[in-house]
């Protein structure tokens, strides 16, 4: 008889590894996305500002 049970436990290192990489994606999304609401904010304030001139 063969055994395939070891197909269905995954290596605790690539877990680790796929749960640090996902953390990663979502926290660098967010960062990107703050980074632009930023950039978006000084852009919309700075031309504000120029009309009022």
């Amino acid at each position: 008889m063969i055994r395939t049970t070891f197909a269905a436990t995954p290596d605790r290192r690539a877990v680790v590894a796929a749960k640090v990489v996902l953390v990663t994606a979502i926290t660098g999304s967010w960062i990107a996305l703050a980074a632009w609401a930023l950039v978006s904010v000084t852009i919309a304030v700075t031309v504000m500002r120029r009309r009022d001139v």
